[in-house]
C-alpha cells in the first residue's frame, strides 16, 4: 500500500505533464476536451498502476518507467475518434455569404495582388498554388484566409458557398530522397475552384505530411451547395480559401479566430 501511495501521484503527474506537453505542441485550444482526456488516462493509470503493485508486485521504479509508454499509447487512442466525427450542421441560407469549409482556427489571412499566384504557408513550408494560373480566380486580387485543423476537430470539409466545381486538381505526396539535406516529404493537397452566381472561391485541403490522405467527394462539374461536404482530410491539416478581393467583398475573421465548417462566416459580399 505504502508504494500505491507513491505510484499513484506519480502516475498523474507522468500523465498530466505528457497531455499537457502534447496539447501545447499540437496547439490545441479546446482545454475542456483535452483535460477531460487526461482526467480519465489519469484515472486508468492509477488503476493499472494498483493491479501491477497489488497482484504482480512490480517494482515502483519499474511502474513510474511503465507509465511513459502507457500515455504514449493512450493519447493516439484517445483522439482517434475525433478523425472519424462527421455531425450535421445548419447552415446559413444568405447566398451573399461565403462560409467557413473547415473547423479550426485562422493563422492568417493575407491579400495576394492581381495576377500573382496565390502561396500556402504550412509551418516553414511555402506552396506555390500554381494549378490555380490561368484561372479567372487570378486575373485580380485575393485574400488567402488559413486555417489550421488540430486533432480534435472535424476533418470533413464543406463547400463555402452555392455553385459548379469548375476545377478538381489532386496533387499527390512524395517522399523526396533522404540523401539531400532539404529533403522533405510534399505535402499532398487538392485544389478545388467553385463558381457561385456572383463569385469564384478556391478551396485548398493540404494533408499532413506523414499521413497523406485526402478523400474527395464530388468531381469537376458537379454543382454544390453551401454547407454541402465536399471532402475530408484524414489525420491534417489545413484548409485555405482564396476569396477575391473587392470593394463589395468584406473578410470578417482575423488571426485566432476558431471557426466550424458549415456556420461561420468568413466573409460577405454586397450586389
Amino acid at each position: 500500500m505504502n508504494s500505491m501511495v507513491i505510484a499513484a501521484p506519480a502516475s498523474v503527474l507522468i500523465t498530466c505533464f505528457v497531455f499537457i506537453t502534447l496539447r501545447y505542441k499540437w496547439c490545441l485550444y479546446q482545454g475542456k476536451t483535452w483535460y477531460g482526456l487526461m482526467a480519465c488516462a489519469c484515472i486508468i493509470n492509477v488503476c493499472i498502476n494498483f493491479c501491477l503493485i497489488k497482484y504482480l508486485h512490480c517494482n515502483l521504479v519499474y511502474i513510474c518507467l511503465l507509465n511513459f509508454p502507457l500515455v504514449i499509447g493512450e493519447v493516439p487512442l484517445s483522439i482517434l475518434p475525433f478523425f472519424y466525427r462527421d455531425p450535421e450542421r445548419s447552415t446559413a441560407k444568405d447566398r451573399n455569404v461565403i462560409i467557413s469549409p473547415a473547423d479550426g482556427k485562422v493563422i492568417y489571412v493575407k491579400r495576394v495582388e492581381s495576377g500573382r499566384i496565390p502561396l500556402s504557408v504550412k509551418g516553414n513550408d511555402r506552396i506555390s498554388l500554381e494549378e490555380l494560373s490561368g484561372t479567372p480566380l487570378l486575373s485580380q486580387g485575393n485574400h488567402v484566409i488559413g486555417i489550421c485543423m488540430n486533432y480534435l476537430d472535424v476533418h470533413v470539409n464543406r463547400s463555402p458557398v452555392n455553385g459548379i466545381i469548375r476545377k478538381l486538381v489532386h496533387i499527390q505526396g512524395t517522399f523526396l530522397s533522404l540523401r539531400h539535406p532539404e529533403s522533405v516529404v510534399k505535402n499532398e493537397r487538392q485544389t478545388i475552384l467553385i463558381e457561385g452566381d456572383k463569385i469564384q472561391i478556391g478551396v485548398v485541403q493540404i494533408a499532413s505530411r506523414l499521413v497523406r490522405r485526402i478523400i474527395s467527394y464530388v468531381n469537376e462539374g458537379d454543382t454544390v451547395i453551401s454547407g454541402q461536404r465536399i471532402g475530408a482530410i484524414r489525420f491534417g491539416s489545413q484548409v485555405d480559401v482564396i476569396i477575391p478581393s473587392t470593394p463589395s467583398c468584406n473578410i470578417k475573421v482575423k488571426v485566432d479566430d476558431v471557426v466550424r465548417a458549415g456556420i461561420t462566416i468568413l466573409a460577405d459580399f454586397v450586389e
